[in-house]
């Protein structure tokens, strides 16, 4: 089910429409939304996503160079612009749902799909880290990293760190050897076939087994 959170009202009738066809196996949306996706204004929507059990999966993209993320950053060709971009809305949506503390409000599976892994960890550790200066501000009582622990994470576009052992070791410093899954972005030109998680030289067999079969039968509640 395709929704468009800037428009929640419209968004939570066609989640209520078709939750329960039998076809159907998540929610989508882009990232890149006029207000991050903690803001009240989309607590409708998030509260036909609980009613539906199914998940909601944000996937990042690049704006125009005028909206958010990409407005005022005024990089010089779209190689700099789309480094950038695509984290960034993750990152925004991330830091706002944790900040209002949504996790604790609604019984949601949140997935984050394309761009990369690495921008978990960071957001981890400077969101504990911001959490010890001026936590009063947020909406929780716990750190900010036992939330994004249980937010789950899509592979594509994979990296290929210059020791490859680096990303497993990260999957399992960070606690997420149990929240990332396989995605491809098929038919984009960056597609990201099943080798690149069956030939990765960094993953153990249990990991890739894992990210391809495991948790996305979880995640999808797939037979």
């Amino acid at each position: 089910i395709a929704v468009n959170p800037d428009h929640p009202e419209e968004s939570a009738e066609e989640v209520r429409k078709y939750m329960n066809n039998s076809n159907v196996s998540y929610i989508i949306s882009s990232a890149n939304t006029e207000k991050p996706m903690g803001n009240k204004r989309h607590r409708r929507l998030f509260e036909a996503i609980e009613d539906s059990g199914l998940p909601f999966v944000m996937h990042g993209m690049s704006p125009d160079i005028t909206g958010f993320p990409g407005g005022g950053l005024d990089m010089d060709n779209h190689f700099e612009h789309r480094a950038l971009t695509h984290v960034l809305g993750h990152v925004r949506n991330a830091t706002s749902l944790v900040s209002q503390g949504i996790p604790d409000r609604y019984e949601i599976d949140f997935v984050f799909i394309e761009h990369c892994l690495s921008w978990v960890p960071m957001l981890m550790n400077r969101l504990d880290r911001e959490f010890e200066i001026k936590g009063y501000e947020a909406n929780i009582d716990r750190k900010p990293s036992e939330y994004l622990r249980k937010f789950y994470y899509g592979t594509q576009v994979m990296e290929k760190p210059h020791n490859p052992e680096y990303m497993e070791k990260m999957l399992e410093l960070m606690g997420l050897e149990d929240q990332v899954i396989y995605s491809s972005d098929y038919p984009h030109p960056d597609t990201d076939h099943p080798g690149t998680i069956i030939d990765h030289d960094g993953l153990s067999r249990r990991q890739k087994i894992k990210i391809l079969q495991d948790i996305p039968r979880r995640l999808f509640d797939l037979d």
